[in-house]
């Protein structure tokens, strides 16, 4: 608010020149900065993005799995006629599919300009095992591959998609996770959907606000551990660090054992010990976030949440 209302942009890491540059096209607007202070003043717990900004009408970003813990965020500030648009689905190699439409979590495949082909998931990439795309089966997983017009050949994205119908002999497709997220302990193996999946089931039994989460198999119990972070709302709340996380372990014990066939399989023979669940500090998905983008030199819209732990580094 200082910042508008004076005019001077307080930055510490920024060279001279460029400071002056844009200082020279910021101008003080006290008004405005008077009027976003009447509008923090009341508070978070209603819609506030239009009352910030009047004419706002549409957020567009990706807002499937694995994102959808941030769009439930959003919701929580967005007017009911805000109109949320998951845009298209990218990858660095190419565009791979576009929504179908505001608030639909499913994707129709751009074949105009690339060539995709698909693996089903669990089986060996070979000319035999790959399939076009009008040959994909609702209802099925499958790998997605491409070549591009950059001339890059077959290449593994690593993403797997779940066919929901074909349209045309087009498939229409939801984004499910990469091929790798998969966590085990002992012959329990929970992939991120099926974390997806206990996440607003835990939020719900346990009547709180999961902002973010990561989860790692470790490998001394055996066991899986769930890392929450709390939402910020969560975090205003009197007595929120108080909260019983053996009371917490239980609730994640008992809905992965009625949930995961496998993982029940496994606690009812003694190979796996049961789930804890930990706090995380708040923002450290953020700061895992810059400091990937310092060390490979990206945008930090090119990375994705961490959710499970599976290298030294994550």
């Amino acid at each position: 608010m200082d910042q508008i209302r004076t005019g001077n942009i307080l930055v510490n890491k920024m060279s001279t020149e460029l400071l002056d540059r844009q200082r020279a096209q910021f101008r003080p607007d006290p008004e405005r900065a008077d009027e976003l202070e009447a509008i923090f003043a009341e508070g978070f717990e209603k819609p506030v993005i239009k009352k910030i900004w009047p004419e706002f009408r549409r957020i567009a970003a990706t807002g499937t799995f694995p994102f959808r813990t941030y769009t439930n965020d959003l919701k929580r500030y967005a007017d009911d006629d805000i109109i949320f648009d998951n845009g298209y689905y990218l990858a660095a190699e190419a565009v791979v599919g576009r929504s179908m439409g505001p608030e639909a979590d499913e994707y129709i495949l751009l074949n105009n300009y690339d060539f995709f082909e698909f693996l089903p998931v669990g089986q060996t990439p070979s000319k035999e095992t790959l399939i076009q795309a009008k040959d994909l089966k609702p209802g099925s997983d499958y790998e997605v591959f491409v070549t591009n017009t950059a001339g890059l050949y077959r290449y593994r994205l690593g993403d797997i998609i779940h066919v929901v119908r074909m349209k045309e002999s087009i498939p229409v497709f939801t984004y499910l996770r990469r091929y790798d997220e998969v966590c085990s302990a002992g012959r329990a193996r929970l992939t991120l959907n099926d974390f997806e999946t206990i996440i607003p089931e835990l939020e719900k039994e346990a009547g709180i606000d999961i902002h973010d989460y990561c989860v790692e198999s470790d490998k001394e119990l055996n066991s899986f551990r769930l890392m929450i972070e709390l939402s910020p709302v969560e975090a205003l709340k009197q007595g929120f660090t108080d909260l019983d996380m053996t009371d917490l372990s239980e609730t994640a014990e008992r809905l992965f054992c009625s949930r995961f066939d496998s993982y029940a399989e496994a606690r009812n023979n003694g190979e796996t010990a049961p789930v804890t669940v930990s706090l995380l500090e708040s923002g450290t998905q953020l700061l895992y976030r810059d400091k990937c983008a310092v060390s490979l030199k990206c945008s930090r819209e090119e990375l994705k949440p961490v959710r499970i732990l599976d290298t030294v580094e994550k």
